[in-house]
């Protein structure tokens, strides 16, 4: 079996556990965060949250681009969230990424370059300043940024 199938016969069993009916699609604490896609990290554990408390936006190196942008402005403006955490963390598998390298390896392989934009791993201190400067959020003056240590669990907010 594979391990989608795994998740699916999974799903089916915990179905009456974690279904949310009664949940409105905004988030209850009005939180929005980015983090890395590290399987490591689990976002309701770290930041002590329930299902319908906050979106979590996952990707390599917890990078904000323009698609975590647009999705900061669609959870602002239509879900009413009001602040948003960027969170890095320690041994990032996405730190130190040669880009150019990933982009050869895939054109080499596949005859053409990605489609996505080609972004280095970027600071908190730069992923926090980028999201207070992008316009069309409405709230900018709650974004803060961390880094996770997944050696000790420790949660370490960076002055910007």
């Amino acid at each position: 079996m594979s391990a989608i199938d795994d998740c699916v016969q999974a799903a089916e069993q915990a179905a009456e556990n974690v279904a949310t009916p009664t949940l409105g699609a905004p988030p209850r604490r009005g939180l929005a965060a980015v983090m890395c896609m590290d399987a490591r990290i689990d976002p309701i554990r770290i930041l002590g949250l329930r299902p319908g408390d906050a979106h979590i936006l996952r990707n390599p190196g917890a990078l904000i681009g323009p698609y975590e942008l647009r999705a900061l402005a669609i959870s602002q403006r239509r879900m009413g969230t009001r602040e948003v955490m960027v969170i890095h963390h320690t041994d990032c598998g996405a730190a130190g990424l040669d880009e150019p390298a990933l982009t050869a390896e895939i054109e080499a392989e596949i005859g053409t370059a990605p489609a996505w934009p080609s972004m280095p791993y970027q600071e908190v201190a730069e992923s926090v300043q980028r999201v207070r400067a992008c316009e069309a959020l409405p709230y900018r003056d709650g974004v803060r940024g961390f880094v996770f240590h997944v050696e000790d669990g420790r949660l370490v907010e960076v002055d910007v």
